[in-house]
């Protein structure tokens, strides 16, 4: 008698799609910053940063920073996409609006990153 059922490497290619598209299915999105405070948030500078109007701010406007200071997310994200926004102000003769983003980073023990950079605003 012959039977009628798919050949069993049909039904395991059949199991295994169905297991990779459960497991493929994308999380849900999640908000890196509360819009209120640095929860989440560390840096080995933690008093050039603060909360205004809703977005993360440093410096303040008026001289330029003697340094770079860093600001970590406190978890690690390994799968991702990152959106943001950016209001840079001042002179670019002053070197006033010059910002970037560390993605793929790791925070050194002496408080900088080594990663990948990704500047805004003009060059120094």
């Amino acid at each position: 008698m012959k039977s009628h059922s798919p050949p069993l490497s049909i039904c395991k290619r059949a199991v295994l799609a169905i297991l990779l598209t459960t497991m493929a299915a994308p999380a849900a999105p999640v908000s890196l910053f509360d819009g209120e405070s640095l929860k989440g948030w560390e840096s080995s500078h933690a008093e050039r940063w603060r909360i205004e109007n809703g977005a993360i701010v440093s410096g303040d406007f008026k001289e330029k920073g003697s340094s770079k200071f860093f600001l970590f997310t406190e978890k690690s994200h390994a799968d991702f996409k990152f959106r943001c926004k950016f209001h840079l102000t001042g002179d670019p003769k002053t070197g006033l609006i010059k910002s970037g983003i560390q993605f793929r980073s790791a925070y050194l023990s002496n408080g900088h990153a080594s990663g990948y950079q990704a500047d805004i605003g003009d060059p120094e």
